[in-house]
């Protein structure tokens, strides 16, 4: 326990001494030398832990964004989830900037894309839970792909100023008010897309489940 405490002090050490060299220069500038000079630790410290900078900005970014959204209790809570990642990426814009400008906007989007899935998805499972929806019902998979999609998109406009229209309240109030009804009105309009028979399947197979492990009567979907 004490080894992996003392391991994510590093990285975090690691992720300082970054944030204060991107106040001074790009990212593309920054050497590990130059981190590693700032820490007072030794190059094998920093390879232990890292594959190169790039390794670096990622851990920090999934650290500081991912890890604390799974670890939070958001169930359906979208607006605490957009608000955080909309704070982060205004306290954070110069890092995120240097990080997209350093790999191009195309990596730089997967990359956002890729560390917002898992959010996303629980947020949408949640909502299907509360729906009666089953979790393994195969249009889910669909939706929490288009979502990820359009809130990077939304983000990597924030980060960048193309979205100057709108003020930071004014959007998590419309991705808020987007989310929710979108996705509770798609769940519910289940049937005009797969049809009854298959999302009572699913709900059923969930109940039967259940009712095998509590010893209950499983309650068929009408």
């Amino acid at each position: 326990m004490a080894e992996r405490v003392t391991s994510e002090n590093t990285k975090r050490m690691f992720a300082d001494a970054l944030k204060r060299a991107l106040k001074k220069k790009s990212l593309s500038q920054i050497t590990v030398k130059e981190l590693v000079l700032s820490c007072g630790v030794n190059h094998k410290t920093f390879y232990y832990h890292f594959r190169d900078i790039y390794d670096l900005v990622h851990w920090t970014l999934d650290r500081e964004t991912v890890e604390i959204l799974r670890g939070a209790d958001l169930t359906g809570d979208y607006e605490e989830v957009i608000r955080y990642l909309l704070g982060y990426i205004r306290e954070n814009s110069y890092m995120l900037n240097c990080l997209c400008n350093a790999i191009g906007k195309q990596q730089f989007t997967t990359f956002i894309r890729d560390d917002l899935a898992d959010t996303v998805q629980r947020l949408v499972l949640e909502e299907a839970n509360a729906m009666g929806v089953a979790k393994t019902h195969p249009y889910l998979p669909f939706l929490c792909d288009f979502l990820t999609g359009a809130l990077t998109d939304m983000l990597i406009d924030y980060l960048t100023g193309d979205d100057d229209a709108q003020s930071e309240s004014e959007l998590v109030r419309y991705v808020v008010y987007t989310f929710r009804v979108s996705v509770q009105a798609l769940l519910a309009g289940l049937d005009t897309v797969c049809g009854r028979g298959e999302t009572a399947a699913g709900v059923d197979a969930d109940n039967r489940g259940e009712a095998r492990k509590t010893g209950r009567r499983a309650v068929m979907t009408p």
